[in-house]
């Protein structure tokens, strides 16, 4: 819980950090200077490095789930997306997940003498439409750093399994594999290393409808949530 507490803290804390060295507007947006004259103009994005429109970004990246109370989950995230103009782009993305049983889990198995309720994602495959309106610059001594902040939202096919039989009846009831569509949200930092290579970090959030214990025999909306650090590179 703790990690995960330092993972949203860190990313709010480059979200505010950050903030006020965006720039928001395209690179047909124009500064409203009173003093300028009518005839000159003075564009929002002056000398963009790095252009996206017709890129394509492949990412590969390590994964840490912030979502299961009973396991530590780990993994790995691949995307590719095309940047059909600068502020726009299509993604698909697929993430593996690894699960293991921590101490929370071991603890109720042998202090409650019960089997705790588990469901566990395999994989989800996604297709996201992404939105890169803030772009922007940090000056350092020696270089400037180039990044975007990127939105996006999608639709996701998920793969888990979850022993939905278990009751004190039958604590020893397998994982059953389930199927289910959902929603993907994404909010992503991507800094430009060079030309080519890029390194980034995003937060990735899963909704679906998922089936409880049959002993409760309800549906819910599920959240999960996903934190990837990453390097990728461009063509």
């Amino acid at each position: 819980m703790k990690l995960k507490k330092i993972i949203s803290a860190v990313l709010v804390t480059i979200i505010l950090t950050g903030w006020s060295s965006f720039i928001f507007g395209s690179e047909d947006s124009l500064y409203d200077f009173l003093w300028l004259d009518k005839d000159k103009s003075v564009y929002v994005l002056q000398n963009k490095q790095f252009k996206k429109k017709g890129q394509v970004y492949t990412e590969l990246g390590y994964l840490k789930g912030m979502s299961s109370n009973f396991q530590n989950v780990n993994g790995g995230a691949i995307s590719m997306s095309y940047f059909f103009s600068e502020e726009w782009a299509g993604e698909i993305s697929y993430l593996h997940y690894l699960n293991k049983n921590n101490s929370d889990y071991k603890n109720i198995r042998e202090i409650n003498e019960t089997e705790p309720f588990v469901r566990e994602l395999i994989s989800s495959a996604s297709a996201i439409l992404k939105w890169a309106p803030f772009y922007g610059k940090i000056n350092t001594f020696n270089q400037i750093i180039y990044f975007d902040f990127i939105l996006g939202a999608g639709i996701s096919s998920l793969k888990s399994r979850a022993n939905l039989g278990v009751s004190n009846a039958n604590p020893n009831a397998e994982k059953e594999p389930e199927n289910q569509i959902g929603g993907v949200s994404k909010l992503e930092l991507k800094i430009y290393v060079s030309e080519i290579w890029n390194i980034g970090t995003y937060l990735q959030s899963l909704y679906y409808n998922s089936e409880a214990p049959r002993l409760v025999n309800k549906e819910e909306i599920k959240i999960n949530n996903d934190f990837v650090i990453y390097t990728g590179f461009s063509f």
